[in-house]
């Protein structure tokens, strides 16, 4: 059998070819591999089939329910807060990046037997890889240069929210009129949900530019905020706790696939818990002082959006889900995908909607009437003035960021499909 080599970068054939010989078979990472070097023939990593609906399904089950009993109750929750949850919008891309890249290799090595892979791959796949023994073999390709776009998606956290020195300044001036500005709508800054809050009377916009209208974030109490996170994960996470989530709905994943994740929910929560609790205390001061009626979140699944609809639930507060975008088809436990501590309700209590055939999906879904608002797409409100074009083009290619949980989503096909326009 032919010796087999993962190309992660265009110097690893080069160098390849080197160290096995002229005979070698290549086989592309990533689906754009072979659009960089098209004189090299090389097969794909990844095949129709390494993630199906059914496995889709599977990934968003486990997702938001790995804290979860069967009886749906958040094993996570203490004191108004489920770190388990807060964390289940990263993990949710981790989960089907994990799953994607173990079931190809588990195919590529049926058919080549041993498959040599760059020690600059993403260490995420190295730990894949390694759960498979001797049929995978690390070697030094001679260079150091990483993927040019990584099959591993990951999300990186810690840049959002920021209380700034100009926030800072604003909540300063507006201090002797804040008490006036309570009892509000609150609306978690976005840049399609602006222009809507500056209309609506009893609205205020988290950093506006406005004192007036503005909320503005500091760094509240990060001390007490990490006491309420435990400083491990205080959920069950391993193996066979996981399998037996994935048996409620009929999924069975190979043992090697549960380790990896479970070793990940681990790393995350530890990986994170201090950006946690950081946002934390700046939303608890936030809702402290401004005391809204309700608050308006752009997103749910990122991170300090599900921590602010946590808060917020806990005081009492409402809450609406402002996503952009008109939603044209989606799984049956989207929007608004988490339920609240109990499991007998969602977390986020309306969903706003953007015209008659949003709504009807909506109800197909199982939302009530009551628990949604029907509503004009707010990012039309900026463009209602479109520049002249000052250029004039002959075509315009477009590409697209795949769903990154979708165990068929694939970030590497976005530079093919560009590569192939062009040709």
């Amino acid at each position: 059998m032919p010796v087999a080599v993962l190309i992660t970068h265009p110097l690893d054939a080069k160098s390849a070819r080197r160290q096995f010989g002229a005979g070698v078979e290549f086989i592309a990472h990533e689906p754009y591999g072979q659009c960089l070097q098209p004189e090299i023939p090389m097969a794909d990593f990844f095949a129709p089939g390494d993630g199906g609906s059914a496995d889709e399904d599977a990934v968003n089950f486990l997702t938001f329910n790995w804290h979860r009993n069967d009886r749906g109750r958040d094993l996570a929750f203490r004191d108004g807060l489920s770190p388990a949850q807060m964390i289940s919008g990263s993990e949710w891309v981790a989960i089907g990046s994990l799953y994607r890249e173990f079931h190809a290799l588990k195919r590529c090595l049926a058919t080549v037997g041993t498959l040599h892979v760059s020690c600059n791959e993403d260490p995420r796949f190295l730990a894949v890889a390694q759960k498979f023994g001797d049929a995978v073999r690390i070697y030094d390709p001679g260079h150091r240069s990483p993927s040019l776009l990584s099959s591993c998606n990951e999300r990186i956290l810690g840049a959002f929210p920021i209380a700034s020195a100009k926030a800072a300044l604003l909540r300063k001036i507006q201090f002797p009129f804040r008490g006036a500005l309570r009892d509000k709508t609150l609306f978690l800054s976005e840049w399609t949900n602006e222009r809507l809050a500056q209309r609506l009377p009893d609205a205020i916009v988290v950093n506006g530019r406005n004192p007036l209208r503005g909320a503005y974030l500091s760094s509240g109490d990060a001390g007490r905020s990490l006491s309420r996170y435990p400083s491990a994960l205080d959920a069950p996470h391993d193996p066979d706790w996981l399998g037996s989530v994935l048996a409620r709905v009929g999924a069975r994943w190979d043992r090697p696939l549960l380790e990896l994740i479970s070793d990940d929910l681990r790393e995350r929560y530890a990986r994170n818990r201090e950006y946690l609790a950081r946002t934390t205390a700046i939303y608890d001061r936030l809702l402290d002082e401004y005391r809204p009626k309700q608050i308006v979140l752009p997103g749910e699944t990122y991170e300090p959006y599900t921590i602010a609809a946590q808060l917020a639930r806990a005081r009492g507060v409402k809450s609406l889900l402002m996503i952009d975008g008109y939603q044209v088809t989606m799984p049956d436990f989207m929007l608004p995908v988490y339920r609240n501590e109990n499991g007998d309700g969602k977390l986020i209590d309306r969903v706003a909607v953007y015209g008659q055939a949003c709504w009807d999906m909506y109800k197909t879904r199982g939302l009530r009437d009551d628990q949604m608002i029907l509503m004009r797409l707010p990012a039309l409100d900026r463009h209602q003035e479109l520049p002249t074009p000052g250029e004039q083009f002959d075509a315009m290619i477009m590409t697209w960021s795949p769903h990154d949980p979708n165990p068929q989503g694939l970030e590497g096909y976005r530079p093919r499909v560009l590569l192939d326009a062009l040709q």
